[in-house]
């Protein structure tokens, strides 16, 4: 265990000596370490063939699914879209995962449609006060 205040191994003079040798040497044998892996999966060494596949064609995070949309055009509509996509999973058509993917997407429309409500209330409450003002406002002849 190392106490506090004294440095550990990668920030000891030693262990920072350790890592540029091993970087200097690695640079020096790269195309050599190259070319051996290379070999080894053209010999049909599958570890060798799957490190070079990933590093040319890393994994995707998630793939690419077809599903039934449902296009969610107002507030009345996610109620009926969440209904949708449960039934789509209920179905088999889509995994939990892409269910929550897709009521996260309408949890997100259903937040828009409340501030596009809000923003129309409150330009609706700045014209009555603007109304209002006039209305008190003495006139001048």
């Amino acid at each position: 265990m190392v106490g506090k205040g004294k440095p550990g191994p990668a920030k000891s003079p030693i262990g920072r000596q350790v890592r540029a040798m091993l970087d200097a040497r690695c640079v020096e044998e790269a195309e050599g370490i190259i070319d051996a892996v290379i070999s080894a999966a053209k010999g049909g060494d599958i570890s060798a063939a799957q490190t070079l596949l990933n590093r040319i064609y890393p994994p995707r995070r998630g793939c690419l699914i077809t599903f039934e949309q449902f296009l969610v055009k107002g507030p009345a509509d996610i109620s009926l879209a969440y209904d949708h996509y449960e039934r789509l999973a209920a179905d088999g058509k889509i995994s939990t995962d892409e269910l929550g993917q897709l009521t996260a997407l309408v949890e997100r429309k259903a937040k828009a449609f409340e501030l596009i409500e809000q923003e129309r209330r409150i330009k609706e409450l700045e014209d009555q006060i603007s109304e209002l003002k006039a209305g008190l406002m003495p006139r001048v002849a």
